[in-house]
């Protein structure tokens, strides 16, 4: 069931219509399965920390092999090396599996550069196989 705050914001888009003007009574759909395919579109606006009318691009979520971790300073050192990079939202190094998982926007960044900052810090890293 759609929250007031969603269907607010459908009711704006157009994407739900109201049969009539009683704020007390639930908008009846116009059509319904288009207002929520579009509902996770809208969603990801300014509520998820977008500027009004940007388009929210796909992430990869790459699984990486890392040798030479060996305490929980060297994933703070990768996590920071590669969080300050322009594309990455997330990582999390794992000193005990030998291993980071990094999320990045492909469009920004290439697993290339991921792995070359890893290697700079004096680390190994392969991308793993799934």
């Amino acid at each position: 069931m759609l929250m007031r705050l969603e269907l607010a914001v459908l009711l704006a888009a157009g994407l739900l219509a109201c049969d009539d003007g009683d704020e007390g009574k639930a908008p009846a759909a116009a059509p319904i399965a288009p207002a929520v395919a579009a509902a996770p579109a809208l969603a990801a606006g300014p509520a998820a920390g977008l500027a009004p009318g940007a388009v929210a691009t796909a992430v990869t979520k790459l699984q990486l092999k890392v040798d030479g971790m060996s305490c929980g300073a060297c994933e703070m050192q990768i996590n920071s090396a590669l969080g300050k990079l322009d594309g990455v939202s997330e990582c999390q190094a794992s000193a005990a599996d030998g291993s980071a998982a990094v999320t990045f926007d492909p469009s920004k960044l290439d697993r290339g550069r991921i792995v070359a900052a890893i290697k700079e810090l004096g680390y190994s890293a392969t991308v793993a196989k799934p």
